[in-house]
């Protein structure tokens, strides 16, 4: 009887016991899973959808204005309507997203961008935020949203980002991204409305906070 009893077993069958009263051959047949039993068992099972994460960072940047029609310093070619350099900025920021920590999550970010040298510039972002973490010590993430130029000159634009992260430890990491942004300003001689298309590199230090389900 012992020998059916594990040959039961290891094919699937219910869960059997042998009975405490010194008869081998008596089997005592285990009572099959109440409805609680299986409400927490569906619990445990379904996928994880309570991970989360808050981002708070710190960038140094420049970019590379395409359009120069107001004749801007810093061009890098041989003539005033070349490519020229933006002032060099720092760029602070808050961002969380949710979801399984398995996939991508969605969430938002907002940031403070202040430039560094020559005319005061300040401008605010608001984007919407997704994040995917394929290995423990790499994050990677993308935004797309609006950027606010408050100084010199009030304007609305739109911005676009991509980043990778390095994480040295389970919470900060190194952070690198390519921001694209798409501005219009004022009327010039060639044009009505002139577009500023503007592309960056800016890196730093980021703290990466998880919240598990």
């Amino acid at each position: 009887m012992k020998r059916l009893a594990l040959i039961l077993a290891v094919m699937g069958a219910p869960a059997m016991a042998l009975a405490d009263d010194g008869d081998d051959d008596a089997l005592l047949v285990e009572e099959p899973p109440t409805a609680e039993d299986l409400e927490l068992y569906a619990k445990l099972s379904k996928p994880r959808d309570g991970f989360g994460r808050v981002l708070i960072h710190s960038h140094f940047g420049r970019g590379l204005r395409f359009n120069n029609p107001f004749r801007l310093e810093q061009q890098l070619g041989d003539t005033e309507q070349s490519v020229s350099a933006t002032a060099p900025y720092h760029d602070i920021g808050l961002g969380f997203a949710l979801g399984d920590a398995d996939l991508v999550q969605h969430g938002a970010s907002v940031r403070l961008t202040l430039g560094l040298d020559g005319v005061s510039q300040q401008a605010f972002s608001l984007s919407y935020l997704a994040t995917w973490q394929p290995d423990p010590a790499f994050l990677t993430y993308g935004r797309v949203g609006i950027n606010v130029l408050t100084a010199p000159d009030a304007n609305l634009g739109g911005e676009l980002g991509l980043g990778g992260v390095f994480l040295f430890t389970g919470a900060f990491g190194l952070n690198l991204e390519v921001v694209g942004n798409l501005f219009y300003g004022a009327a010039s001689f060639e044009s009505e409305l002139t577009p500023v298309p503007i592309l960056a590199l800016q890196g730093g230090l980021i703290f990466n906070y998880e919240v598990l389900p």
